[in-house]
């Protein structure tokens, strides 16, 4: 299974997150955006938001990993 999970940390803070931080043992499963904006909630919608510039990255991102998930799935059969 592959696994991963965006999630927003304001630049200004970057105690700051939309979630609670991931234990140590699952880290890699989590990715960070860097955002500008005002507060989480903002970061957070704004992730998904066109005009953000890391949008198609994080698009790109998820392709990849679809493209992954496909990929093993047809290994597998």
């Amino acid at each position: 299974m592959i696994f991963r999970n965006f999630y927003t940390q304001l630049e200004s803070d970057p105690l700051r997150l939309f979630i609670n931080p991931p234990p140590p043992s699952t880290e890699d499963y989590f990715v960070a955006t860097v955002s500008n904006r005002k507060d989480e909630i903002d970061a957070h919608t704004y992730m998904f938001d066109p005009r953000n510039s890391g949008y198609y990255n994080l698009a790109k991102e998820s392709i990849v990993l679809c493209t992954q998930v496909v990929r093993k799935y047809e290994e597998a059969r």
